[in-house]
């Protein structure tokens, strides 16, 4: 069955409503409807899409949702493990009247404790503690070990070998020392070296010490964590109500044990819907489940007695049903989980509470197992709504007001952000969540205050609390209708208050949920509780009954109380106006975002706050300026801008950050109101107190800025003002016409002084009541240091002694106590400096080296030989004079370097720490080389820094060379060596120049380590590291805040005074207004100390200051730098460099040393030519040119200064000049001629020139013409006007621009003046035209071909021109402008005209062509040959050719002849054939010559449609056409013919028509190939063509016989694939295909291929290594197959590993045995081949053989037996043993049986024997059970003690001794067994009956349901069920989800009968 839940319209009445949706959907059946928020419940047969669209789509019809799982909010991973001390001795310390006004919260003591053991285990490659409560016991991550009272002393064990190297220490903050936190020391003491025996850690519990500790180790992070993901920490915890004295104090720095309040909550009812409160349901009698904490303070006395029942302050409220049966009471509000009670005590318990009186109404809407449902939870909201409705049948009857708790939440999804939608398909995904949202709105719009758990989900735990609004959001996934991104839990959206958890360090818990979603935040992490089902029979004082409890779930109900409180203060009710609003507004606070929307809340106002991620470096800051520029991303510049006077805050990614000298990290975190804006530039300001002193812009990436988005002023909400609280509206604001909220006092006045509140307290915010007193907090105590100081591992420390009482005092190591230096003061007046560098070689000691001190070290050479093999002999010298004789001692003293000379051949020589033979233990302080060295070389160590001591030279080899290196402190080098006692005078200054890791350095005044500040020396002046010189500081310090211990800051406004040393000449100032010291440091030579004092004038407290500046040390300054110098070279001026004025800071005398580079290394100059004054301040450099690019730098020193100063470098540069004499002229030439240009130039040193000629065509635009590099350029051949264009040509033409360019090395170019260049040119005629006869119709040409000189005959001009009258009168002809010139049409007029051309061009004379005479004849044409018919194949081309005829018409008198001859006759062949046919006049005949020649043209045409239509063919003009490559579709059944036609033609003449028939072509490409195939598998055969046009289709044929070929059917693609072949049936058959094609003439067959059928031979089993003991045989088999036919084997051995192998005779079977094996037998291999006539041979794996020699095989090391670790018995009588691993003392010996021996102990007897069982026969071993083995069933008995033991056998038989016999004890009942389980959402299990010792019964049966297999969340459990014994069905309203897996396990629970 589904649930399904609908929202209607609130225009329909919920009856109707149902009424429709039931007519249109009869499988719904109606459950019950809440008037309040419009929806019906109704139960489905299923969930289904389809169904929930339809009802969706309803026009009434808001929303539609199935039901969704919600569940109680758990701590994640907060169940890891809980473990509790519970045998202390309990003395009560609370006064049991006590109710209101002042509570210990520290509830019990005890003069007990006990002892925790702890060891490392390596958890997924991270190791961790783990915690037990017995030595080797069971021991587990743990998250919270409680427990620990007042009064008791706690060890933590450390002796297991696993702690070595890790101790185990406490701290407030998780990870302690490696989060950022401190070790914790108070009342803490440790013993021993972790490891080792009796090491350990010990606390002692009082009155102040920490609630909660977090453990972790010294040396390495993350041990502490009892989960990696996220990372979270164990902790211990006191037993006390930290959360009470928490609320009060506002901060845990100020916890003091006590809780004080004097309001209660009577008056208002808090209804409570969670798992149900213990005792709802009233019962009466004594021992009753009535809970301690929830009866009324004024009338308790009597536990036992009916007041019980009166007293008791939880309630039922009328009407409502629960559904749930609690111990066979049905719609009970009775609590079977706890978590309800727990909610309901730490609102109003009386004393773990915070309020008191109020009255409880439970309302149960979560099973026994924390689940429940979104319909159960709004009928427990309806239910509230009905209970507190005046006209409801279930009114309640008063107008208390109703404060609702509701802690849980949606049930929790996977992946990292909490609480995402709980989105489905379909039309209105995310229902179910705006569903419960719009539930909240309509609880609130009734007036009810709902306080909701934010649950807990996931964030990061190191991020700090911010306030009651955290400075952070994380993006998460909202459906449809949801516009607020940001939001990540529940939404702000409702006047619900959301609470968040902190922990006991007021930062965010580990497992709370954060964001915009988050009201408020309260205490949730390690709360101390009393159990929910203790009863009033049950003392206070019982450890027991306490737990320790954690999550959101909790924070909820102790805001829930403060609320009550708030509202009773008042005397608000029911009927007060928008009283959830008043609660929010109030409970949020001042200086948060703003309040919530001043309007009614019918609807939803906006979000308050908005974070945005900023770009990388967001803030900018100028030098003097107090404004911070916060850039922000041009997409969220509606976020941003038109915000002035809205708060903005911050946050800053790095763990510091300062920008401009602002503080930006210290300024993030608090809310500014917005000044300005640029939205040019996409920024916005805010005004902090401090200003820039510097202008900079920074902030790296993964900053945000949280920005109020709402309509409200960044100020609005609840003030202060003389201590009157307002909560009102915007409406209300001015004149403050809300209302006023009464105060509640925390403090009895002891502590709180109300003088104050008018002058200093403006605000409180938060969630937490009321001031105490005031606190004054500086910046700094003492050295403003920034680094450093007293506990530091790698900086300075400093004490100036003055005042200091002359005594010893202590350099000490926090950590190790024997770890320490003494210093003596005495006398008085000292004015010393010293200084010390302090490191740590170890943990033993400190090591001081005085600083300013050089010691004396020497070098020894030793030369070394061999006396044989016994001793060294040395000779040489050490501190102690001479060095010789065998091994004799040298002696040195530290900083000395000693030298081995070696010549002692086979006798390598190491130095070492330890003593003896080989190359370990070599030194490894110092500097050593050539170790090892024996002869020819030299072992060098020079012993700087190494620890004074004895040391070894050894030989490699022989034990007896060896002799001792004794290394002594230096005697010269001060008060230095290892944990020294320095002497002094009091007023001296001590400096520590610390680099110790790990070793922190501090003064003390007694020796030891104690504490971090025990004994710490607090007289004088300490400070930490200096301030460098040139350094830029700004440094608050003034006062930090006035605050309240509620944490609040009161008023600003001080002035402070300044006294002390004079700080003037630090470059340091002091700003009396903010405190802030600022300025850039300015040192001398020397360190400086100062010792200040800064005075707050209103409250006049002070506070003493040093610090000092760091010397820079002698220093020499240049006064002015050296400049670059420029020169001409070889004009004699030389360069100068200098002076520097250098002066040095002591005044003593400076060197100078000039030196220069070319560019490289720099070298000192000394009687280098050209140079001169070196060694002076000025250096002079001579005007070479070879000096151009130096540089030049002058080295300062001194005797007295710490370093040499160096001067800038200064380059010189030395110029060349160049002077042009002799300018280039103007030139002419005719073309083709060329013409020269001339250039003379020079420099002052007569250097090389450089010549580029550069060629232009408009004097602007200029080309370097490549090669013309001389002071002389000759052009190329001229022309007059095509030259061409540089940069493509450099040819010169006329009026072409030429100039030169000079350069030379050194020197700038110098361009010449620019020239012009004239060209002439000349034509002539070099082809005359020519006399022609042309024919009427026709045309004729005349051509002319002239030249010029220059050959660019592109630019001649032509122009013909004609005569009539013989050449007496010309006229140009029109258009006629070319080379060749065509006639118009001729006709017979023009018969003798003229022709001539004028030909012209620019710059040259113009000449006329010879003329020529033109003759005109008339000419016919005719058809000879027609085209033929053509058949050709596509891709082919054929040829079509006609033949066609032309005559001229004859002349047949005599004419007057076109050329002058009175007898002229037509020649009958054409005038282009005239021969000599009158024999009387041939001279006459030859001269009236004719070359006119009559021709015919060809047009070729064609007919795509039968010769109806023709078409020209382009381009066919010849008498042959080739058709060129023909294709199918376009020329098949063309016709072609031809027109014939020629000038002066009367017609044309066309040709018959000739057919072209094109068939494809196609031709086998592919031929399939022989296969061989695998029988069994298939074969594949290919076949391929390639056509002119279209495609193939295939067809495949088989022949068995080779001749006949069968089709293939289906085998129609280009590859056929065969059946599973089979040799007997397929084995040579052929296959072929047929390849067709429309439009070939013929189909193509391919080859045939044949077909080969291989058998198959396959190994499943390779032969297997062997070993054996010398006289064994070993056998090698082989597994193998084949697909037909038989196997042929044959073994072959290898004695050479392989290399080579030998056939063994007769070893042809599938198994081989060797003859007995001697040893050794080394190297020997064998493998089997296998074969078959009809398949490929294979050849198997080598397999080694192992010949040993008898050894023994160990017995096993150990034997576990699972059992009950609560019992410590059998789960049952068949229990499995686990030996330890098979070990043999030889190699190839594996395990191969076992025998198992089970003896009962009281009388030895066995009762189990492996070797004695014969069914199966184990005789030889048990094969299968090897190292585990379970118990065959009726071999045991109940309740009886056995020992059992284990031999084993190897595989050469060789057998151990048996183990060490285990005991073991049997239970009295076998453990259940499930028989069967039906499968349904309620199902019903059954077991087997149990077998049970007799005497015993079955009484109960335990029986519980889990969604997860490891039963770590219970779903349903039925406890001590003694009427279903072995049957259970899961009860009705247990609700199983469908598609998820559940598990059941069942207990029996026996007794005697």
């Amino acid at each position: 069955m589904a649930t399904l839940l609908v929202k209607v319209a609130d225009s329909m009445t919920l009856d109707g409503a149902q009424a429709l949706i039931q007519g249109q959907h009869s499988y719904l059946e109606f459950v019950r409807s809440f008037p309040s928020f419009k929806t019906i419940q109704f139960t489905a047969p299923s969930e289904d899409q389809s169904s929930i669209d339809e009802i969706r789509s309803l026009a009434y019809v808001l929303g539609a949702t199935y039901d969704k799982p919600f569940e109680i909010d758990p701590v994640v991973g907060g169940l890891v493990e809980t473990a509790e001390f519970s045998t202390d001795i309990i003395e009560n310390n609370i006064n049991e009247e006590e109710a209101t006004g002042t509570r210990n919260t520290r509830i019990i003591t005890s003069s007990g404790g006990g002892t925790i053991y702890v060891k490392v285990a390596n958890y997924g490659g991270n190791l961790r503690f783990e915690l037990g409560s017995s030595q080797g016991g069971v021991y587990s991550r743990i998250a919270t070990y409680s427990g620990f009272v007042q009064g008791g002393t706690y060890t933590f064990d450390q002796s297991d070998t696993s702690n070595t190297g890790h101790r185990i220490a406490f701290s407030l903050t998780p990870d302690g020392t490696h989060g950022g936190g401190v070790q914790y020391t108070y009342k803490v003491t440790t013993a021993g070296t972790p490891g080792s025996s009796g090491a350990y850690t010990r606390i002692e519990v009082d009155s102040v010490t920490a609630s909660v500790l977090y453990w972790y180790n010294v040396s390495n992070s993350n041990y502490g964590a009892y989960d990696d993901s996220p990372l979270r920490y164990g902790a211990i915890c006191i037993h006390d109500f930290w959360h009470l004295d928490r609320i009060s104090k506002q901060s845990r720095s100020f916890l003091n044990g006590v809780y004080n309040t004097t309001e209660e909550a009577d008056g208002v009812d808090i209804y409570v819907l969670d798992t149900g409160i213990r005792g709802a349901s009233r019962p009466t009698g004594t021992n009753v489940g009535l809970h301690p904490e929830l009866f009324d303070t004024s009338n308790n006395a009597d536990l036992n007695g009916l007041s019980e029942q009166q007293s008791y302050r939880v309630y039922e409220v009328a009407g409502y049903s629960s559904g749930y049966t609690v111990n066979g009471v049905a719609n009970s509000n009775e609590d079977d989980n706890g978590h309800g009670t727990y909610c309901a005590v730490l609102s109003g318990g009386i004393k773990c509470g915070v309020t008191n009186q109020p009255k409880f109404y439970a309302l149960k809407c979560f099973s026994s197992f924390g689940s429940g449902s979104l319909s159960g939870i709004m009928n427990a909201y309806q239910a509230v709504i009905n209970h507190n409705d005046s006209g409801h049948v279930n009114y309640k009857g008063n107008t208390r007001p109703a404060v609702i708790n509701s802690s849980f939440g949606a049930t929790q999804p996977s992946g990292s952000v909490p609480y995402v939608e709980l989105n489905e398909a379909g039309t209105d995904s995310g229902f179910d969540i705006e569903l419960y949202d719009e539930t909240e709105k309509d609880v609130v719009d009734a007036n009810i205050v709902l306080v909701r758990s934010a649950g807990n989900g996931f964030k990061d735990a190191s991020d700090s609390f911010l306030g009651p609004l955290q400075g952070r959001f994380q993006a998460g996934t909202r459906s449809a209708g949801y516009p607020d991104g940001d939001v990540n839990t529940v939404d702000t959206n409702i006047a619900s208050i959301s609470v968040g958890a902190t922990d006991y360090n007021d930062r965010w818990a580990d497992f709370s949920n954060y964001g915009s979603g988050v009201t408020v935040t309260a205490p949730g992490q390690h709360i101390t509780v009393p159990n929910y089902n203790w009863t009033t029979n049950t003392p206070y004082t019982s450890v027991s009954n306490y737990s320790n409890i954690g999550g959101t779930s909790f924070s909820g109900p102790i805001t829930a109380g403060v609320v009550a409180q708030f509202i009773a203060a008042n005397s608000y009710t029911h009927s007060t106006g928008t009283l959830p609003v008043l609660c929010k507004n109030w409970i949020r606070g001042t200086g948060d975002a703003g309040n919530f929307a001043a309007v009614s809340t019918t609807a939803y106002p906006t979000n308050t706050a908005h974070e945005y991620k900023l770009p990388t470096d967001p803030f900018s800051v100028s030098s003097g300026s107090n404004i911070i520029k916060i850039y922000y991303n041009a997409i969220d510049s509606s976020a941003f801008l038109n915000k002035i006077g809205k708060k903005l805050q911050f946050r800053v990614a790095a763990s510091s950050l300062s920008v401009g000298g602002i503080n930006i990290k210290e300024e993030s975190g608090t809310w500014y109101g917005i000044t300005g804006q640029d939205a040019a530039n996409n920024y916005v300001e805010i005004t902090v107190v401090n200003s820039g002193t510097g202008n900079e812009v920074g902030g790296g990436d993964n900053n945000y800025g949280c920005i109020i988005s709402d309509t409200h002023e960044g100020t609005d909400g609840p003030s202060f003002g003389n201590v009157t609280l307002y909560a009102e509206l915007d409406s209300e604001e001015a004149g403050h016409t809300g209302r006023t909220i009464q105060q509640i006092p925390v403090d009895t006045g002891v502590d709180f002084d109300y003088s104050q509140t008018t002058s200093l307290i403006s605000k409180v915010r938060g969630l937490f009541t009321r001031y105490i007193s005031k606190t004054i907090t500086w910046f700094y105590n003492g050295s403003i240091s920034q680094t450093g100081g007293i506990g530091t591992t790698n900086g300075r420390v400093y004490w100036d002694t003055t005042g200091v009482t002359a005594a010893s005092y202590y350099l000490q190591c926090e950590y190790h106590t024997n770890m320490y230096g003494t210093l003596q003061l005495s006398g008085s007046g000292g004015t010393a400096k010293r200084y010390w560098t302090v490191t740590a070689p170890g943990n033993g000691a400190y090591r001081f080296t005085e600083q300013g001190v050089t010691p004396v070290v020497n070098t020894y050479n030793i030369a070394v030989t061999a006396s044989g093999s016994s001793d060294y002999t040395l000779s040489g010298t050490d501190r102690s004079g001479s060095v010789s004789g065998s091994d004799p001692t040298v002696t040195v003293q530290v900083g000395d370097t000693i030298r081995f000379n070696m010549n002692a051949g086979g006798h390598p020589m190491f130095i070492k720490t330890i003593g003896g033979t080989g190359t370990g233990n070599q030194v490894s302080e110092g500097t050593t080389s050539g170790q090892g060295t024996q002869s020819g070389g030299t072992i060098e160590w020079v012993t700087d820094g190494v620890t004074p001591g004895t040391y070894y030279y050894n030989c490699q080899y022989h034990g007896g060379m060896e002799g001792q290196i004794v290394v002594q402190a230096n005697n010269t080098a001060g008060q230095s060596g290892d944990d020294i006692t320095i002497t002094g005078t009091v007023g001296d200054i001590f400096v520590f120049d610390v680099n110790a890791g790990g070793h922190p350095f501090r003064l003390k005044t007694v020796a030891g380590t104690n504490d971090a500040t025990t004994n710490e020396v607090t007289t004088g002046y300490i400070g930490g590291d200096g301030f460098d010189h040139n350094s830029s500081q700004s440094i608050d310090i003034g006062v930090n805040e006035f605050k309240s211990f509620a944490n609040e800051t009161f008023n600003a406004g001080e002035t402070y005074t300044l006294s002390g040393d004079d700080i003037s000449g630090t470059g340091l100032t002091f700003n009396t207004t903010s405190g802030v010291l600022s300025g850039t440091v300015t040192s001398s030579y020397q360190d400086t100390f100062y010792n200040i004092t800064v005075t707050e004038d209103s409250s006049t407290e002070a506070r003493n200051y040093n610090f000092h500046t760091v010397g820079t040390g002698v220093i020499i300054t240049i006064g002015d730098q050296p400049s670059d110098v420029t020169i001409e070279a070889g004009a004699g001026t030389n360069a100068q460099f200098g002076p520097i004025n250098a002066s040095i800071s002591d005044s003593s005398t400076i060197n100078y040393q000039w030196q220069y580079s070319t560019g490289g290394a720099w070298t000192s100059i000394s009687s280098l030519g050209g140079h001169s004054g070196e060694t002076s301040d000025t250096l002079t450099v001579d005007d070479q040119y070879a000096f151009n690019g130096w540089q030049y730098r002058c080295v300062c020193s001194a005797n007295s200064a710490g370093s040499d100063t160096t001067t800038n470098a200064a380059t010189l540069t030395v110029n060349r000049v160049i002077t042009i004499s002799g300018q280039p002229t103007p030139q002419s030439a005719v073309a083709p001629a060329a013409a020269t240009f001339t250039i003379t130039a020079a420099t002052a040193d007569t250097a090389t020139l450089g010549y580029a000629w550069d060629k232009s065509e408009d004097n602007t635009v200029w080309h370097q013409i490549a090669g013309a590099t001389s002071s002389s350029y000759v052009t190329t051949a001229t022309t007059y006007d095509s030259g061409g264009t540089p940069p493509a040509s450099f040819n010169a033409d006329n009026g072409d621009y030429f100039r030169c360019r000079v350069s030379v090395v050194g020197g700038n170019e110098v361009t010449s003046s620019s020239v012009q260049l004239t060209v002439t040119r000349t034509l002539s005629v070099d082809t005359h035209p020519q006399n022609t006869t042309g024919s009427v119709g026709g045309t004729r040409d005349f051509s002319v071909v002239a030249s010029i000189s220059d050959g660019d005959s592109s630019d001649i001009n032509y122009l013909w021109q004609v005569s009539l009258n013989d050449g007496a009168d010309w006229s140009s002809i029109g258009g006629a402008t070319s080379a060749n010139y065509t006639t118009p049409t001729l006709s017979n007029q023009y018969d003798e005209y003229q022709y001539r051309c004028l030909i012209s061009a620019a710059g040259a004379s113009n000449i006329f062509s010879n003329a020529a005479t033109l003759q005109v004849e008339t000419v016919t044409v005719s058809v000879v040959g027609n085209p033929d018919d053509r058949t050709i194949d596509e891709g082919q081309s054929t040829g079509f050719t006609a033949v066609g005829s032309v005559q001229n018409q004859e002349i047949t008198s005599l004419l007057n002849s076109s050329f002058g001859v009175g007898n002229w006759v037509t020649p009958s062949a054409g005038g282009n054939s005239a021969t000599e046919q009158t024999a009387a006049d041939p001279e006459l005949y030859n001269s009236i010559y004719s070359d006119h020649a009559p021709s015919v043209t060809y047009q070729w045409e064609r007919s795509d449609n039968g010769g109806v239509d023709w078409n020209d063919v382009p381009g066919a003009t010849s008498p042959t056409y080739n058709t060129g490559t023909v294709t199918y579709a376009d020329d098949n059944g063309d016709r072609y013919r031809c027109k014939l036609s020629a000038i002066g033609a009367t017609s044309d003449a066309t040709t018959d028509a000739a057919l072209l028939t094109v068939y494809r072509t196609h031709q086998v490409s592919v031929q399939p190939v022989n296969a061989t195939g695998n029988e069994g598998g298939t074969s594949s055969y290919t076949a391929g063509g390639t056509t002119s046009s279209g495609t193939h289709t295939f067809q495949w044929s088989k022949s068995d016989n080779g001749v006949d070929y069968n089709t293939i059917p289906g085998a129609t693609n280009a590859t056929y694939t065969t059946p599973a072949l089979v040799f007997a049936d397929d084995n040579d058959d052929r296959f072929k295909c047929t390849l067709s094609l429309v439009g070939a003439e013929t189909t193509l067959d391919t080859t045939y291929a044949v077909q080969t059928v291989l058998r198959v031979l396959s190994i499943s089993q390779q032969p297997q290594a062997q070993t054996i003991i010398e006289g064994q045989t070993a056998t090698y088999s082989i597994t193998a197959s084949i697909t037909s036919g038989s196997i042929n084997y044959q073994w072959q051995r290898s004695q050479d590993s392989g290399g080579n192998w030998s056939t063994l005779v007769g070893a042809t079977a599938s198994s081989y045995t060797t003859p007995a094996m001697p040893f050794p037998t080394v190297n020997n291999q064998y493998r089997c081949v296998l074969s078959n006539s009809n398949a490929i041979s294979i050849t198997s794996d080598a397999a080694n053989l192992t010949v040993n020699e008898s050894e023994f095989v160990e017995a096993a090391a150990s034997m576990t037996v699972n059992v009950d670790p609560t019992t410590n018995l059998t789960f049952n009588r068949q229990p499995t043993f686990t030996s330890g691993a098979f070990v043999s003392q030889y190699a190839g010996s594996a395990h191969a049986a076992s025998y198992w021996l089970i003896k009962r102990t009281a009388d030895n007897v066995t009762v189990y024997d492996t070797a004695t069982i014969t069914v199966p026969d184990l005789s030889g071993g048990d094969t299968g059970n090897l190292t585990t083995f379970t118990v065959p069933a009726g071999t045991l008995d109940f309740q009886v003690t056995y020992s059992v033991q284990v031999k084993f056998k190897d595989n050469a038989g060789l057998l151990s001794n048996y183990s060490t016999p285990v005991t073991f004890s049997t239970p009295v009942v076998d453990q259940p067994e499930i028989q069967t389980i039906t499968p349904a959402f309620n199902p019903t299990i059954n077991v087997l009956t149990p077998e049970i010792k007799t005497g015993y019964g079955h009484n109960s049966t335990d029986w519980q349901f889990s969604a997860a297999e490891t039963f770590t969340d219970i779903e349903h459990q039925s406890l001590g069920n003694s009427t279903n014994l072995q049957s259970y069905t899961l009860p009705g309203d247990v609700t199983l989800l469908p598609t998820t897996t559940y598990y059941v396990r069942v207990r029996f629970n026996v007794d005697t009968i």
